[in-house]
């Protein structure tokens, strides 16, 4: 059986496309139906007309978290959104205080390379800073996959030796 496109017109194109887009938007993405999109995706950019790709799904994140909004607040993860509602009920019951999401920390300053072009400053964000018992709390929500990260990992002991925190990770 040959490619659904072979030797299609642009109007078949059109066609094509308003199928793909049902097939992704009814979630059918196993089997003949991958190779369908497959196959037209390539077809399509192949296209000597006017650019033409099909509208594309929401990407995949790397380690398959879902973005969660919890009072208006989105967050990447439904661990995340879980542990704010956990501190934000600490804090109404005065457990904690100065709750704080997204808290930037400067890690290296940016610089100039003897080639003149400027090396971009790095910085660790925290999840959630807050205070228990009069000490800062810096605590970032983590999988088992994401702890062990390099770039993550190095950016925990920096944090360490320049601003002399220790991260508290939340698995």
């Amino acid at each position: 059986m040959g490619s659904p496109v072979q030797g299609a017109t642009l109007v078949d194109l059109h066609v094509l496309a308003f199928s793909f887009v049902s097939i992704n938007y009814l979630g059918v993405s196993e089997g003949r139906n991958r190779d369908f999109q497959v196959k037209f995706c390539k077809a399509a950019s192949h296209h000597d007309g006017a650019s033409f790709h099909p509208k594309s799904r929401m990407a995949r994140s790397k380690f398959y978290n879902r973005k969660t909004v919890v009072d208006g607040i989105t967050f990447d993860s439904k661990a995340e959104a879980a542990r704010y509602a956990q501190l934000k009920v600490e804090a109404e019951q005065g457990q904690i205080t100065d709750l704080q999401l997204q808290v930037k920390f400067d890690l290296v300053p940016s610089a100039r390379r003897n080639d003149g072009k400027l090396e971009r400053a790095a910085a660790y964000i925290a999840d959630f800073v807050y205070t228990r018992a009069g000490v800062q709390i810096v605590e970032d929500v983590k999988s088992s996959a994401t702890a062990k990260e390099a770039v993550y990992i190095l950016k925990r002991k920096l944090m360490l030796h320049i601003h002399g925190i220790t991260v508290v990770e939340i698995l």
